[in-house]
């Protein structure tokens, strides 16, 4: 803006704050390294709905105050424009990843008769677990699986997850499972027998810089996990596991690349 005063033209400013408006896809992937608050909070479960809603009243209060405040709209996520730039030919609806193993949205076998999605299945009780954790881990797979198949998804559609990092002692609501033992015996126990998963489906595991690693390596920041990480990501392909999901994609990759050429290489002792 500018003004007029005698023969000088003088530019004024106003300052104005802008807010980015959280939108329905936030959440703790702690894919944002050098961000504190993301890595601090890992895996944790989101509220889009409470962030939002934050955000909002954060903004009327510099508004009450006299200050001038902007809004930037939640971006469209996932924006299949680009990915489809990028190769991709599928829709929105290709896969779900649910943590509950369909047993926490009851309207979620809705959606699956809907579009027919490929699933991700974590182990997840509502009770709390004790001992024979490993069968009841395979157990709680299995009821999920049941529930999937009823929304006509088919076998060959379904990958299982035992839910590393999932189950705890002190497991504060969805999507912990709480148990009455040490976490790290079982999650320990989950890695050392991933192939007793494997029952017709795919067996996936997520463990990239999460607890288990820094109890191995007396680690408290997750974002100084990386090595411990990848050689845990090692152990599990030896092991079994079909797919990983990880923060560190291209580490992970080299190290998915050199675990199944150890693989092939014991097959053929």
């Amino acid at each position: 803006m500018a003004k007029i005063i005698g023969a000088k033209k003088v530019m004024t400013f106003k300052e104005i704050n802008f807010d980015g408006l959280i939108g329905p896809t936030h959440n703790y992937g702690g894919l944002s390294e050098g961000n504190v608050a993301s890595q601090k909070n890992i895996d944790q479960v989101s509220n889009p709905k409470m962030a939002a809603l934050q955000g909002l009243q954060k903004m009327e209060l510099l508004l009450d105050e006299g200050l001038h405040q902007g809004i930037f709209l939640p971006h469209e996520r996932p924006y299949l424009k680009i990915l489809k730039e990028f190769g991709y030919s599928g829709s929105g609806t290709e896969i779900i990843n649910d943590v509950s193993g369909l047993k926490y949205d009851q309207k979620m076998i809705d959606v699956i008769r809907k579009y027919h999605p490929s699933l991700i299945l974590c182990a997840h009780s509502k009770k709390i677990t004790s001992k024979n954790h490993l069968i009841k881990t395979k157990q709680l797979l299995r009821d999920s699986i049941k529930i999937a198949k009823s929304g006509g998804v088919a076998t060959k559609n379904i990958v299982v997850d035992p839910a590393v990092g999932f189950f705890r002692r002190g497991g504060k609501g969805f999507p912990f499972t709480k148990i009455d033992f040490d976490w790290f015996r079982r999650d320990k126990e989950i890695l050392e027998n991933l192939k007793f998963f494997k029952f017709g489906q795919p067996c996936m595991i997520s463990i990239s810089n999460k607890s288990i690693i820094g109890r191995i390596l007396d680690e408290s920041d997750p974002s100084k996990r990386l090595n411990g990480s990848l050689d845990l990501e090692m152990f599990s392909v030896i092991n079994g596991v079909d797919l990983i999901r990880t923060h560190n994609v291209k580490q992970s990759r080299e190290v998915v690349s050199i675990a199944k050429k150890i693989q092939h290489r014991r097959k053929g002792l």
